[in-house]
Formats: structure tokens, C-alpha cells, sequence
């Protein structure tokens, strides 16, 4: 009863058995729903299957805490393999542990035994020592552990960037990156040597072909020795985007300077251009003053030459700077050629040498012919 008693104390539904069932009547009339009697030996096994069945059927589950089978003291009922290894135990003198998981009016539970053979301190017989404790949340911290170390174990396997253990051997451990990263570079294990690649190292290594690698090392503690750990991250792709878009903002530089220049460029050749029509009006009334045949004439022929010419560049000045709107026209391209080679001459300097091989019929084109002048300028001192 003073189990029963306890058991309802604790919110647990009692079930008790007796011969007539009038011995515990007073006890199911205080406790009220919380204590079942029925009828039944205890010590007759048909009679405690019958009572295991019948309350398995009222209640749902049953956890069987104490039985009292005609022995003095009350006897906790544990699993039939359990208690043959007690047995074993007891008669061999051996010692016996395991972790159980239970079920009590709390829920399941693990509990650790550990069993070893004794005896009896009054009488001397056969005994067993059984030491339990829960074990539940060890379990379950041990059971998160497990489940955390073994997603870490897998975000390290599959993580994109190459893991390397390396101790004074070489690489003792490595991820798939890892591995594919040392397979595809054979001099790869060699270049992480304690020498060439101590704890604290960031720097940049071949992977392979085409293939840029970010290392870096770490000191670290493997299996209880010193080491390193290396990660290599492919770094290939950012450094192909970092050296476009350096040639990008060069380009971007370049085209201001090219810009700067032309606004440069067509200031001068504006001022210029005003220099060489004083100079080429000066000409023309200085020829009209002359009579034919004057000695002074060619000069100023020449120098009238001279001056067109000279307006001919701060065309292709206006071109440059796109201040110079474009003035197409019929040209004969074998003659222009001839004019320019006399020009062509001066701007390659006398250590190149200028072969003009030019056809005898005119090639007739249209075009501006600043533009024109320009492209062979260009092609014979690219050439």
C-alpha cells in the first residue's frame, strides 16, 4: 500500500492485485480513480499474465515498478536477458555493464548497470552488486555531438575550398578539394612544405594551367602532434574579372587621355590654321605685285606649298579632335600617295626605306582626303 501510495503522489495509475480483493477495498476508496483492484494471485502466473493483459487493455501501457512474488523485500522487475546476466554474474563471479533504456512514468529513460558478483555480508552467499544511474542526457548530449560532428565532418569533405593537414611527413589529410587540387598539381605537396610554406603563409599558387589558387596556413593540432592546416581557395575566375577590369579602366584612361589630347589638338590647330591664312594670303598678294619671271617667285611658290601643307596637317589635327566635319571627294589615290612620299620620307626617318609601286592607271576613289592621308600615315609607321 505505502507504494501505492507513492506511485498515485507521483500521477501514476495504480493497478493491485489480491486473492479476494476486499484486503485493499479501503485503499480504493481514498485514492479514488488513481487504484484499481482486481482479483488474483500474485504468485500464480496465469493469474499475473491475466492482471498484465487486463491493465495493458484499461490504461494503454504499463510500467511494472515492484512485485512482490512471496520473497521479504521487493524485487524490481528487469529484462529476462538482463537477469540471466546477473545470474551469470553471481555464479562466475564475473563483473557485467551495460546501458538499458526504460520506460517510467516519465517517459523513457537510459540508465547505465554496472553488475559484479559478491557476497551476501550477512549470510555469505552468492550476491550481486548492481550500481545504476540515469544516463539520459548524457545520452542525448552524446547523441547531438555525434549528430554535430558528423555535419561537420561533411561541410569540411564538401566544402569547395581545398583542406590539407600537413604534418612533417607531408599532407595526412586532405578533403575531395583537397585531393583533386594535389592530384591535378603533382609539385603541389612539395610547395606545402615547412620551408616554403610556414604557419602564417598567404599567398597565391599554381593549381594548374590557366588555374590561380589563394593559400593559406594555419598552425593547428592533428591527432595529438603539431601541425598545419592549408586552405586553398580557386581563385582563378576573380583574378580573370580583376585583370578585365583593369584593362577595362585602362581603356577607360586611355580614351580620356585620347579625349584630353583632341581638345588639345584642336585648339592648336584652330590658332594655326589663322597663322597659315595670314601666311597664305600674304603669298598670294605678294605673286600679284611680280612680274613673270621675277626670282623671287619660286620661293614664294614654295612657300605657298609649304603653307597648304601645313593647313593639310591641322586638317587632320580638326579630324583628330572630331571638330573637322568630313569632306568626301573624287581622289586619284596613286597620285596622293606621290604626294605624300616627300612627307612619308621625313616621318620614317633614313633608316627605312621608302618603295612606292605604284600602277600606271589612276585608282579613282571618293573620300576625304585628310582622312585618306591620314590612314597611310598611319599604316606606313605602323609598318
Amino acid at each position: 500500500e505505502s507504494h501505492a501510495r507513492r506511485f498515485v503522489a507521483e500521477g501514476a495509475r495504480v493497478v493491485l492485485s489480491d486473492r479476494d480483493g476486499a484486503g485493499l477495498a479501503d485503499l480504493a476508496a481514498e485514492v479514488g480513480d488513481a487504484v484499481e483492484v482486481v482479483e488474483g494471485d500474485a504468485s500464480n502466473e496465469e493469474d499475473v499474465t491475466a492482471l498484465v493483459a487486463t491493465a495493458v487493455e484499461r490504461f494503454g501501457r504499463l510500467d511494472v515498478a515492484f512485485a512482490n512474488a512471496g520473497i521479504g523485500s521487493a524485487q524490481r522487475i528487469v529484462d529476462a536477458d538482463l537477469a540471466a546476466r546477473v545470474r551469470v554474474c553471481i555464479a562466475e563471479g564475473e563483473a557485467f555493464a551495460a546501458d538499458l533504456e526504460v520506460e517510467t512514468a516519465s517517459g523513457r529513460r537510459w540508465h547505465s548497470l554496472a553488475i559484479k558478483a559478491t557476497r551476501d555480508p550477512l549470510d555469505g552467499s552468492p550476491a550481486a552488486l548492481i550500481d545504476e544511474a540515469d544516463i539520459t542526457l548524457r545520452k542525448s548530449l552524446t547523441a547531438r555531438l555525434e549528430q554535430a560532428t558528423a555535419t561537420f565532418a561533411s561541410i569540411v569533405e564538401n566544402h569547395a575550398d581545398g583542406l590539407l593537414v600537413i604534418d612533417e611527413a607531408g599532407p595526412c589529410f586532405a578533403n575531395v578539394a583537397g585531393e583533386a587540387m594535389l592530384a591535378g598539381r603533382p609539385g603541389l605537396a612539395t610547395e606545402l612544405g615547412a620551408e616554403r610554406a610556414p604557419a602564417g603563409t598567404v599567398r597565391d599558387v599554381v593549381l594548374g594551367p590557366g588555374r590561380i589558387g589563394e593559400l593559406r596556413v594555419l598552425p593547428t593540432i592533428w591527432e595529438g602532434r603539431s601541425a598545419r592546416l592549408a586552405t586553398i581557395r580557386d581563385i582563378s575566375e576573380l583574378r580573370r574579372a580583376e585583370a578585365a577590369r583593369a584593362a577595362l579602366e585602362e581603356r577607360m584612361q586611355q580614351t580620356q587621355r585620347l579625349d584630353s589630347l583632341g581638345r588639345l589638338a584642336g585648339g592648336v590647330a584652330h590658332d594655326f590654321n589663322n597663322l597659315l591664312l595670314i601666311i597664305l594670303g600674304s603669298c598670294e598678294l605678294a605673286a600679284l605685285g611680280l612680274e613673270q619671271g621675277e626670282p623671287i617667285t619660286p620661293l614664294l611658290a614654295e612657300i605657298n606649298a609649304a603653307a597648304e601643307r601645313a593647313a593639310g596637317l591641322t586638317r587632320r589635327l580638326l579630324a583628330f579632335s572630331r571638330k573637322q566635319f568630313l569632306q568626301p571627294q573624287h581622289l586619284d589615290l596613286d597620285n596622293l600617295v606621290r604626294e605624300m612620299s616627300k612627307l612619308l620620307v621625313r616621318v620614317l626617318g633614313e633608316d627605312v626605306g621608302l618603295v612606292l609601286e605604284i600602277d600606271q592607271q589612276p585608282c579613282w576613289i571618293r573620300a576625304d582626303p585628310t582622312q585618306i592621308e591620314q590612314i597611310i600615315m598611319n599604316l606606313a609607321v605602323n609598318a
